[in-house]
């Protein structure tokens, strides 16, 4: 997936369209970060089964600025 996102970032930048100040930027996503159905542990064996269930501001603003998550 990310791969693919890469490719067409890529793509879309040569042809100059921009999307937001992060396109094509990769940013990773620690298991810290809540995100929507992921699974985040903030490193703590107790709640490696627990579930976000909505994003955190973070993640959030950087995907509105077309930033490419990597997790």
């Amino acid at each position: 997936m990310a791969c693919a996102q890469a490719r067409k970032a890529d793509a879309d930048l040569a042809r100059g369209h921009i999307k937001g100040p992060l396109h094509g930027v990769p940013i990773t996503i620690k298991d810290n970060i809540e995100t929507a159905g992921m699974i985040c542990t903030g490193g703590t064996k107790g709640a490696r089964f627990f579930r976000a269930n909505a994003g955190c501001n973070y993640r959030d603003k950087s995907a509105d600025r077309r930033g490419a998550h990597l997790r």
